[in-house]
């Protein structure tokens, strides 16, 4: 729990679900910090437009993010290239989650069409989105 929170303040507050079979879930999110007192927020959400009202969220439910330790823009992002060992990972709506890993053999970028890569683990390959797929290992 941070200790000091100031107006303008960037948190991650939490929250709760408690069902009646005695299972909690908690829920996180982002928020702006309003107002500040002695044991309660004031918070926005992060997501919300400035017209959404605050609430009140309890001092020892939040957390401080230091913002300039959260880069908004990655200064090198190390995007996967051919031969590479690559992770394929996708959460799917109708497929749950499908994790794949392997040698990056190809790459197909054509205007108007998702990019795609061709994994090769052994000698199966398979094809994925592009955007699914992050660096495990550079090729030497």
């Amino acid at each position: 729990m941070s200790e000091k929170f100031e107006k303008g303040d960037l948190v991650v507050y939490a929250g709760f679900t408690d069902k009646i079979e005695g299972v909690t879930k908690a829920h996180y999110r982002l928020g702006v910090v309003r107002a500040v007192g002695k044991y309660e927020l004031f918070v926005i959400d992060q997501n919300k437009s400035i017209y959404n009202s605050s609430f009140r969220v309890p001092k020892e439910c939040a957390q401080v993010i230091d913002r300039s330790a959260v880069l908004p823009r990655a200064k090198d992002a190390k995007r996967p290239k051919l031969g590479d060992l690559v992770l394929y990972y996708n959460e799917g709506n109708h497929t749950g989650i499908v994790e794949d890993h392997g040698v990056l053999v190809a790459l197909t970028d054509i205007p108007g069409h998702l990019k795609s890569v061709k994994v090769r683990k052994g000698k199966d390959e398979s094809s994925h989105s592009y955007k699914d797929v992050i660096v495990l290992e550079h090729a030497k």
